[in-house]
């Protein structure tokens, strides 16, 4: 029997050599330990001179091998890197995750690394120490192996070599050609058995640079009555440039150049097919049926009846049986910071142990919330910094979280009991990201997650300058709502009296006691009211002061020429002002702003300033994104915009003494 292995598109040496000669290494060398003199002199990047660091080469293989216990995947790689920069040293710490399950983790294996400097017409060659590598847990299934490469400075190459053994065949090693800096080479070579079929998405490019495909000419192999040579499978992206993030992004692996392999068949020795690869409504009926999702959900109702009284809620309305629960939830249980899509423990560890992860919460709280008479069905979601869904192939490691979302009165609602600081109707900001999955059964429905509510943040000001001209003193308030509230709640983590190192953090000094309204009712917007002095600039006889103190953007936060990826806010924001000023007798205001007014699709911001007599103006003014999510070809208009906005409500007010006045 003669099985062909399918793979199908979804889209050290001791010793230093110097390498001259050979297709391209007259300028870089591709084998590890061979060093070019054209390496060892270059002083930046031609296609990128303000790379901090260049990767020469990134080349990687995966082989499959047969054990006792069946098939094991080994994934070996090389790698060299230019350090051009001091800042580009910290490319020179090397990270090396794996995998595990229980007590049984993927073996790394063989690392080795080199530092080469030119030193005193020489070549330096420093080894790496091995007793420098140490274990580092992500979570309970990641570890990784980390090291800082030694004796790097500006000018230095470092060399990086490792192997990675894995029993876990959905664990095929995926790979990434893009990263912080460019890529001059990048290869990623994969040896296939007729065994396993896998599926691969390759992301941020429409095709490889080199693609290749062909039989092992290599010896042949055979398992049980299977005969076989390797299928082999190259792929090469060259001259790949650097990924700049500017923030305002869900995760650099959404949109970076890369391969992702997914296991989607399994054949055994008899030529039997088993397929991995689901479909949507297959993978919620298996949620629903899981111990740990939907039985997990029946017993939760079950549990709960022991320590929340249900009699208590009867008699109230819809909405507020879902505050007290959700709120009973937040009050009892803590979240320990891991996003699970899962229960991770049983539904009474979970009451007696009082801690969980956000599938234990979650999906207990959909338990309580259908005891109660509420509609509530859990949703699978990938969260912000795991990455987006691709709807088109259902993969269950796609997702990491669960929320809930409830039915009351024909109105759809998300929920989430993690967050003690997060309104009842608001979603964390890092489960905003796109959409999610509905589990009902045979359901194939997604759910938008986006958040319609506008984050405000309302700053008022009653300035008045002094006799002295030295300060001012001005009574300042501020409304805070939504995810901006939010993050107030959070950072400050709810109290009151680190509230006045926020005010303080402004450049104020309060004069009487700071007054907060609404700190710990979530469901209100935060008001902060105090009297404060604000010191100005005073040239002269010339004083200038910004009429917002500081509050508006002040930097715009985006630099390059171009963007291929969303902006991506996270949800709608608007930002208002209003502001008094009142300078004393004997002074005028010499320059004043113009007004300002931009009513377009994408933002809006208005600025406009009220003679109210001869010593005393009001400005008022707001700007408004009104979308959480913009398109790449909206970049430059969003540059624009920020600027403008910069510059209109940071222009300072010039304030000067009145000859005119005896």
């Amino acid at each position: 029997m003669n099985l062909k292995p399918l793979l199908f598109l979804v889209c050290l040496l001791n010793s230093v050599k110097l390498v001259f000669g050979q297709e391209n290494t007259s300028q870089f060398s591709h084998t590890f330990g061979g060093i070019t003199l054209y390496e060892l002199n270059l002083k930046n990047y031609d296609k990128d001179k303000d790379a901090e660091a260049l990767v020469i080469y990134d080349i990687g293989k995966s082989t499959f091998y047969f054990t006792d216990e069946g098939f094991n995947i080994r994934f070996e790689r090389k790698k060299k890197i230019k350090i051009f920069t001091t800042p580009g040293i910290k490319f020179s710490t090397v990270e090396i995750p794996y995998y595990g399950e229980g007590e049984i983790y993927e073996k790394v294996r063989d690392i080795s690394g080199f530092t080469y400097n030119s030193e005193n017409g020489g070549l330096t060659k420093l080894p790496l120490d091995l007793k420098t590598v140490f274990d580092e847990k992500i979570n309970d299934a990641w570890r990784q192996k980390k090291f800082a490469m030694p004796g790097v400075k500006e000018g230095s190459i470092i060399e990086i070599a490792y192997t990675i053994e894995t029993p876990y065949k959905f664990n095929l090693q995926n790979w990434e050609f893009q990263s912080a800096i460019p890529t001059l080479y990048s290869e990623y070579e994969v040896h296939m058995v007729p065994f396993y079929t896998y599926s691969y998405l390759l992301q941020g490019a429409s095709k490889f640079s080199q693609q290749s495909s062909y039989e092992d000419s290599g010896l042949e192999q055979q398992v049980g009555p299977v005969r076989y040579h390797d299928m082999v499978h190259k792929y090469i992206m060259t001259d790949v440039q650097a990924f700049k993030d500017e923030g305002y992004i869900t995760s650099i692996d959404d949109y970076i150049m890369k391969i992702d392999f997914q296991l989607a068949e399994f054949t055994d020795i008899y030529g039997t097919k088993t397929e991995v690869v689901s479909t949507w409504p297959k993978l919620c009926n298996e949620l629903l049926d899981d111990e740990n999702f939907g039985r997990f959900i029946k017993s939760s109702s079950t549990k709960s009846e022991n320590i929340f009284n249900y009699d208590e809620i009867v008699s109230k309305s819809p909405i507020d049986k879902l505050k007290s629960i959700q709120s009973f939830i937040k009050s009892n249980f803590s979240w320990n910071g891991r996003y699970t899509k899962f229960a991770t423990k049983s539904a009474k560890e979970f009451v007696n142990e009082k801690v969980g992860s956000s599938g234990d919460i979650n999906l207990f709280l959909c338990g309580m919330l259908k005891n109660a008479g509420i509609t509530a069905t859990p949703v699978i979601i990938s969260t912000r910094d795991h990455g987006k869904i691709k709807y088109d192939y259902p993969f269950l490691n796609f997702f990491n979280n669960t929320l809930v979302l409830i039915q009351i009165d024909s109105v759809n609602l998300l929920i989430d009991g993690t967050d003690r600081f997060c309104p009842y109707n608001l979603l964390p900001e890092n489960c905003i990201n796109d959409r999610g999955l509905l589990i009902n059964k045979n359901s194939n429905t997604w759910v938008n997650l986006e958040q319609n509510a506008v984050s405000l943040i309302r700053n008022s000001f009653n300035i008045k300058c002094n006799e002295k001209s030295d300060s001012v003193e001005l009574i300042y308030k501020e409304v805070i709502t939504n995810y901006d509230a939010l993050d107030l709640r959070k950072k400050y983590e709810g109290k009151y009296s680190n509230l006045e190192k926020y005010i303080a953090d402004k450049g104020f000094s309060p004069i009487d006691s700071i007054k907060i309204e609404n700190y710990l009712n979530l469901d209100e917007p935060i008001i902060i009211t105090c009297h404060v002095n604000h010191e100005i600039e005073k040239i002269n006889d010339k004083i200038y002061f910004a009429p917002f103190t500081g509050e508006p953007i002040s930097v715009n936060p985006f630099k390059q020429n171009s963007r291929n990826y969303p902006i991506d806010m996270e949800y709608k924001r608007k930002h208002q002002f209003y502001s008094e000023i009142e300078v004393p007798v004997g002074y005028k205001f010499e320059h004043l702003p113009s007004n300002q007014q931009t009513m377009g699709k994408l933002v809006q911001y208005d600025y406009k300033i009220t003679q109210l007599s001869a010593n005393k103006i009001a400005i008022t003014g707001y700007y408004a994104f009104s979308q959480a999510v913009y398109n790449a070809e909206d970049y430059l208009k969003l540059k624009f915009y920020f600027d403008d906005i910069v510059k209109i409500f940071n222009n300072k007010i010039v304030v000067t003494k009145n000859d005119a006045v005896n």
